[in-house]
């Protein structure tokens, strides 16, 4: 391995040591692992499944694929790509666990993400109104 591949594995190495340590502040040692393998295996769910979802997504816009779904002039149906897109079977045909919208993590993050800006605009506007600025 070269050394900007290496030096990119060592500073990954102490983002997630960082991010394991806080963590690890919040909650009880005794959940500490439930939490923590909870999540790994959510983030390698979640990328195995967008990782075949694309494979499939490029098959259904390849004209020279078994499974493309435009029609001879090349116009392809987004809504009908999106319903076979969610089609449980594609994923477990390749031992790939098939995972809901809701449950993805993409998904999780950017509810999290809205949440927050939500708070934090509620929170803003309510010490704005006791004349306080933040």
């Amino acid at each position: 391995m070269n050394n900007a591949g290496q030096q990119y594995l060592n500073d990954l190495d102490k983002r997630l040591w960082s991010a394991a340590d806080r963590l690890r502040a919040n909650v009880y040692p005794g959940d500490y692992m439930h939490v923590v393998l909870g999540l790994v295996f959510l983030k390698y769910v979640s990328d195995a499944f967008t990782e075949r979802r694309d494979e499939r997504e490029d098959a259904f816009h390849d004209p020279a694929n078994d499974y493309y779904l435009g029609d001879e002039s090349g116009n392809v149906d987004a809504e009908m790509i999106e319903q076979e897109l969610e089609a449980r079977d594609y994923y477990t045909e390749k031992n790939v666990f098939w995972v809901p919208a809701l449950a993805r993590l993409t998904t999780t993050l950017r509810d999290q993400f809205a949440e927050s800006a939500r708070l934090e605009a509620a929170i803003r506007k309510n010490l704005a109104g006791l004349g306080y600025e933040i």
